[in-house]
């Protein structure tokens, strides 16, 4: 059983890098979806619905963040035996995860919202792995 669970969730891993690969095709050339809510949002369009009403979309946008990073981060656990790369989601506080979400979008306003939690994702593993160990 934990085998099968290993195969899917690197399948869905693996979905996602490639997903992030060839966002900017998504649409135009594709005929499937593959992100569905805020997250396949434009940085942009979170930009224009922040600056309309910023606790209501923030929050929106923030929730939609916080489960894809679980989502991501539930297969990591298991698949960490085996050396793929898991996060602590709390090294950076959440409020330091919306501003940093904040600051990716208006620095990158073509890419998708789901592109900035897959670099937070980032960000929250390389933290998690320059923590010293005890």
């Amino acid at each position: 059983m934990k085998a099968i669970f290993v195969a899917i969730a690197t399948i869905g891993l693996a979905g996602c890098t490639t997903y992030t690969a060839t966002s900017a095709l998504a649409g135009e050339n594709e005929d499937w979806i593959s992100t569905m809510g805020a997250g396949a949002q434009t940085c942009a369009g979170f930009g224009k619905m922040y600056a309309e009403n910023p606790a209501r979309f923030e929050g929106l946008f923030f929730q939609w963040a916080q489960g894809f990073l679980s989502g991501l981060n539930g297969p990591a656990l298991y698949l960490s035996e085996y050396g793929y790369p898991k996060a602590d989601l709390s090294t950076i506080s959440t409020d330091s995860q919306m501003a940093w979400l904040r600051d990716y979008c208006a620095d990158n306003p073509l890419r998708s919202y789901m592109s900035a939690v897959l670099d937070l994702y980032g960000e929250l593993i390389a933290k998690m792995n320059s923590k010293p160990t005890e």
